[in-house]
């Protein structure tokens, strides 16, 4: 069957990975708590990335749920205090 392309691309899933300033969010903890207060729901899956400094290495979680990953999302959630990148995967 065909789909118009609007259609199709509603449908995909989409998602977000929102890496995280590690030292912002040790000198202020709630900020983690703002964004996911931030977070509305949709259909989309979201990961956050933190890096852990003092390992040299990152850690990846997946938020439970599914939620709005739109480009106006991904906007707003870009200039919250504790946020460095967000990038759709």
């Amino acid at each position: 069957t065909l789909d118009s392309l609007d259609k199709a691309v509603a449908n995909m899933q989409r998602g977000l990975k929102i890496t995280l300033d590690a030292r912002a969010l040790q000198s202020k903890p709630a900020q983690l708590t703002e964004i996911k207060k931030a977070l509305k729901p949709g259909k989309g899956e979201v990961r956050l990335l933190l890096p852990l400094m003092e390992r040299g290495r990152e850690m990846e979680i997946v938020v439970p749920g599914r939620y709005d990953v739109s480009p106006i999302e991904a906007g707003l959630i870009s200039a919250m205090p504790g946020v460095l990148e967000v990038a759709e995967v």
